[in-house]
């Protein structure tokens, strides 16, 4: 069981401001389909951020494994520049809505000369999602966005959030042979793909599962020019966590009320039931000694 450091930070991210996050907000509802994206299930956020680094208590070895962004980056001295930097204001300027319907919405970021400190290929705000969505689908929606622009330069990275990237060569090669030219097309020719690639039958049908259902929600986008300032803004995991484990702490007393209340209840049947074996007894030795006194 690990434990909660005080000075562990959770994430480190760029966050907007109040008026920034207003902004912003106003812009994203003067989408002429915004109605369109909640009618769909998008919740809206009203606070929003750049994610830089999500830690989660990872170690830097863990974290530079799961991030081939930041390949050959020494992450423990990055993580100790965002400390060293952290409060500073940055130009972050954010060009279009993107949003997929019944699933998620972002708006995707220029970094400028911090993108290269930043673990995403593709720098975002989320701007909404649907229940039981995670924020981090933002990035498969943004990975989407970049191969429906350019298939053979995108495709790799759609297919490693995908989380079937080990399949990305012969996918790619398979794609160029049969004229496959969009993410549509892939995921509407999924099983075709699936079994080209994976000749084990479980392992394709789990393939073409994935590919099939990587469209599902159309893809909308939309334009805009303006940019906004936001500091570097980590939250701590003694912050996070204090949360997060108040909620734990609070769910098991709820659970444990429960489970008393749940014995409680069934001593009380317990002490029924006996009552009524009591009765029982009680009435056959009544009748007992009435057959005897008839005799």
């Amino acid at each position: 069981q690990g434990k909660l450091l005080a000075d562990e930070v959770y994430y480190w991210a760029l966050e907007l401001d109040a008026n920034s996050s207003a902004v912003l907000a106003s812009l994203w509802e003067s989408v002429p389909d915004y109605q369109e994206a909640k009618t769909s299930g998008l919740v809206m956020k009203d606070e929003y951020h750049v994610t830089l680094l999500f830690i989660g208590g990872a170690s830097d070895e863990e974290l530079a494994a799961r991030n081939p962004k930041l390949a050959g980056t020494d992450i423990h001295a990055l993580r100790e520049e965002f400390h060293r930097r952290q409060g500073e204001r940055l130009p972050v300027t954010t060009g279009e809505f993107v949003w997929e319907e019944g699933r998620i919405g972002a708006a995707p970021v220029d970094l400028g000369s911090f993108y290269s400190k930043c673990a995403n290929v593709h720098p975002h705000m989320t701007l909404g999602m649907a229940a039981g969505v995670g924020a981090e689908k933002s990035n498969e929606l943004l990975a989407r966005l970049d191969a429906s622009r350019d298939f053979n330069a995108g495709l790799g990275q759609w297919l490693f959030q995908l989380h079937v990237s080990k399949y990305g060569a012969k996918i790619a090669r398979y794609c160029k042979a049969e004229g496959i030219e969009s993410p549509e097309e892939l995921s509407q020719r999924a099983l075709e793909v699936a079994v080209a690639v994976e000749p084990d039958a479980a392992a394709a049908e789990e393939l073409a599962a994935v590919l099939g259902n990587a469209t599902n929600g159309a893809l909308h986008e939309h334009k805009l020019d303006t940019g906004f300032e936001k500091p570097i803004w980590a939250m701590s995991a003694t912050d996070a966590g204090v949360r997060l484990f108040e909620m734990i702490r609070l769910a098991k007393e709820r659970s444990d009320q429960r489970r008393e209340l749940s014995d409680a209840t069934e001593e009380v049947r317990e002490q029924a039931r006996a009552l009524e074996e009591l009765l029982a007894l009680e009435q056959i030795s009544m009748a007992r000694a009435e057959y005897v006194e008839a005799i």
